[in-house]
């Protein structure tokens, strides 16, 4: 079940990254967020971009700000995905 959170209030999400590439992903250095990576989704319409950028915090964590407007909804999906090479989510 996911975490519940207040309506239209701003929040950070934490979540590990996940490597395409091996059984074991390399956390040795921060990966760098692209334009389009980040995704929101409010009430199951079309997927948006988020309006700020993933940061690293420590072995393989990162943390997403969304703001007041992106938190006003119901249901709120949020979507990491390398745009170019595809090689984690």
């Amino acid at each position: 079940m996911a975490p519940m959170r207040k309506y239209g209030v701003a929040t950070t999400i934490v979540f590990p990254l996940v490597s395409w590439t091996s059984t074991r992903a390399d956390y040795s250095s921060a990966i760098t967020f692209a334009a389009g990576d980040a995704l929101i989704s409010k009430n199951e319409s079309t997927f948006d971009q988020v309006s700020s950028s993933a940061v690293a915090i420590l072995n393989g964590l990162y943390k997403l700000a969304l703001n007041s407007t992106e938190m006003a909804a119901a249901r709120i999906i949020v979507t990491l995905i390398d745009s170019t090479t595809k090689i984690w989510e």
